[in-house]
């Protein structure tokens, strides 16, 4: 499978890094969280770290603007229909986990890979919840 877009979900700390770093990489990501302000937030403090790089030397401008430019800022877990890889980067809360998965498997396609950081959730156990079968899931 070619990767050519990434879905993040979550916007803060882990899942602004997460962003960074795929865009960074040359990926065009969607970060996705549940309001504006979340997400206007994260971008923030993204564009904020990269120009920290542009500071110290480490980047040109043009490049920072190049990786802002491959992140895409959302409020709809739909806008994330289109990526080939789905990071979950939400609070460590089992419920809201299954919830956001639970609809990102109706809005993706079968073959998206869904990814989670943090504590370890039962997503395999939920297998016949979900139309993807255990080899489509990475996570601790």
């Amino acid at each position: 499978m070619f990767i050519k877009e990434i879905g993040i979900i979550g916007s803060g700390t882990m899942g602004g890094g997460i962003a960074q770093l795929a865009a960074q990489k040359g990926y065009s990501v969607v970060l996705e969280d549940i309001n504006e302000e979340y997400v206007t937030a994260g971008l923030k403090q993204i564009r904020e770290r990269l120009e920290k790089r542009v500071t110290d030397g480490k980047i040109n401008i043009e490049e920072k603007d190049n990786i802002l430019s491959r992140i895409r800022k959302s409020t709809k877990l739909e806008e994330l229909g289109n990526s080939d890889l789905i990071i979950e980067a939400v609070t460590e809360n089992d419920e809201i986990k299954r919830q956001v998965f639970t609809k990102l498997d109706k809005i993706c396609p079968k073959d998206v890979i869904f990814t989670w950081q943090g504590k370890r959730i039962n997503i395999h156990g939920q297998d016949h919840r979900f139309k993807r079968g255990a080899g489509y899931w990475i996570g601790q």
